[in-house]
Parts: structure tokens; sequence; C-alpha cells
């Protein structure tokens, strides 16, 4: 048995005041309201509309009045930055051999660490930075 979720829908003219938690949809706004019992509410905000400018996927939104949206963000083609120009380790650095292109797994022997973590290594490693063999 198949069901149907029905909405009151309408122009927003004639939407009355939904109950609360009552979904209703305006025909000639496109929009989905809820309702609180005392007032409607729109589920896309006036202020946050991208001024009624679609943007399909894959392109950039470019007519945008909201002030935060810096220039270059509205612009169809986005800047291309180094990693000089944004501080990061540029790919062609090495660790240990390895080039930072991709993730890199180094072992304890790579770095000069002891991999079991034993007492007897750090005693060599303590004799080997003092001379001291009887700590």
């Amino acid at each position: 048995m198949s069901r149907k979720l029905q909405f009151k829908r309408g122009a927003k003219s004639s939407l009355p005041v939904l109950e609360a938690g009552e979904p209703g949809f305006t025909t000639d706004e496109q929009k989905l309201y809820i309702g609180t019992g005392s007032g409607n509410i729109a589920m896309a905000r006036e202020d946050h509309n991208h001024d009624g400018v679609y943007q399909p996927a894959g392109s950039y939104l470019t007519a945008e009045s909201d002030p935060t949206v810096p220039a270059w963000a509205k612009q169809p083609a986005k800047p291309a930055y180094t990693a000089a120009e944004v501080g990061a380790v540029p790919t062609t650095r090495t660790v240990n051999g390895k080039a930072l292109s991709a993730d890199i797994t180094l072992t304890a022997a790579e770095v000069g660490a002891d991999p079991a973590g034993s007492a007897a290594g750090v005693q060599t490693n303590l004799d080997a930075h003092t001379g001291n063999t009887s700590n």
C-alpha cells in the first residue's frame, strides 16, 4: 500500500497560519514553510538566498550581494597559489629520502628511535652521550 504525504500549498497570500511543525509550500514562490502555530517560517532565509541566482553544479556563483564574500570569490576563474605563497611545504622536499608529494611512513630506525622503547636502548643512548656506563 502506498501512502502520499501532502502539504498545504498555494500562493503565499493564501497560505494560512500553519500549526506548529506543519509544512506548507507556496506555488508562486516555490518555497517551503514550517508553521509555528502563530506564524510561518520560510526554510530558505531571504538574507541568504544568493540574490536568487541559480548555481548549477560545477559553476561558480558570480552574482552575490553578501558584503562578506570577497571579490575574488565571485570570479568565474579562481586564482591558483603555489606552496610558497600559502606557506606550505613544497612537494619536492624529502624526509629521509621520501618525497612529501604523498603520505609517508617512517620507521623508528629511520628517525633514530629505539623501536622497542626498551631500557637497554635508553641506557645505550645515555652511555653514548655521556660516556658514563655506571648510571
